[in-house]
């Protein structure tokens, strides 16, 4: 009987200290969950960090977006300055076509003028010969 009674004894205290190793086991784990949930919070963070910065940018790029120029505006804008400079271009050649032609016609004026005064000094040329 007492065999017995050391046995159950024995078998209790096993159980009991097997029952403490398991709680401290179970309690270090627990203190493991802590540190890690405490890691996951920190990425949590980071991650939140990097979804707001994401944000941040996607606001930056639409902002840019919105005030740039697109493609068929760019083409306008080109199209009205070639026009432009098209139409200076041109009027500027018709003013010099009315320069250039207004010069030949002040050019041949004066021909026909020098061709007049040659004529009329060859005519008092002929008539002091005649004379003399």
């Amino acid at each position: 009987m007492l065999l017995r009674t050391l046995g159950k004894a024995l078998l209790i205290t096993t159980g009991f200290a097997y029952g403490i190793v398991r709680g401290i086991h179970l309690i270090g784990r627990i203190a493991d969950n802590t540190a890690v949930q405490k890691e996951t919070g920190a990425r949590l963070s980071t991650l939140e960090l990097a979804v707001a910065n994401l944000g941040d940018q996607t606001r930056n790029l639409e902002a840019q977006a919105a005030s740039s120029v697109s493609r068929t505006e760019f083409a306008a804008a080109l199209d009205d300055a070639f026009n432009r400079i098209r139409h200076e271009s041109e009027s500027r050649f018709e003013q010099s076509a009315r320069s250039v032609e207004a010069l030949r016609e002040m050019v041949g004026q004066t021909d026909e003028l020098l061709q007049k005064v040659l004529d009329g000094l060859e005519q008092m040329r002929d008539a002091h010969e005649v004379v003399s």
